[in-house]
């Protein structure tokens, strides 16, 4: 009956019926992903290790490109920060996902293709700086977060970004620009029950 597509990027690719297909990325629960104290989350997570953590999802090792990933925690140990690569492997319990968002100090994001990744998103609406290449919606989203950077998917790039974050050690404001950017679940949901209701009934 419709076609829903979660970036304006995945939208140009079809080939059938594009002009039709409306454009909605999915959102991050603001109840569920909320700003929480670092220390405490770390605690709860049994991390006592004293490391900048940089946040990475390590499923699909290949297009999430884990190669680039330890190249940037590679480059940023050598510029002398305690800092260390935290891979999320297999399946996380979806009620532990805000306490590792929050506990993190910067998300890495260097995949060769996405749609509109949720991680980015929950990293927003925790406050968690993001740093990643211009892929899927990522830049549309990031408009305007600070700290944090959408650049190329080169090693070294993302490496001056994530010492950049992890020098400057604030969060970002990404909570606040949350709504403005497309990012809150319950107004995704509302907008597309919005469309839905005007969409014609074929008998």
């Amino acid at each position: 009956a419709g076609i829903v597509c979660v970036s304006e990027g995945l939208r140009d690719r079809l080939w059938w019926r594009s002009n039709e297909a409306l454009v909605l990325p999915l959102g991050a629960d603001l109840e569920q992903f909320k700003p929480m104290d670092p220390g405490t989350c770390r605690e709860e997570l049994g991390i006592h290790d004293g490391a900048k953590l940089i946040l990475f999802n390590a499923n699909n090792p290949g297009v999430k490109r884990l190669d680039i990933a330890l190249e940037v925690e590679r480059l940023v140990q050598q510029a002398g920060l305690n800092a260390r690569l935290w891979k999320l492997e297999g399946r996380i319990p979806f009620d532990r996902m805000p306490l590792i968002v929050n506990a993190a100090d910067v998300l890495l994001l260097c995949s060769d293709s996405e749609g509109s990744p949720s991680m980015v998103k929950e990293a927003m609406v925790c406050g968690l700086p993001v740093v990643c290449n211009d892929v899927g919606d990522t830049r549309e989203r990031l408009k305007g977060v600070r700290p944090g950077a959408v650049v190329t998917q080169e090693a070294r790039v993302l490496a001056q970004e994530v010492i950049a974050v992890l020098r400057d050690g604030r969060r970002s404001n990404g909570r606040d620009l949350a709504r403005r950017n497309g990012c809150d679940a319950a107004e995704t949901d509302a907008r597309l029950m919005a469309h839905l209701r005007t969409m014609p009934v074929h008998a």
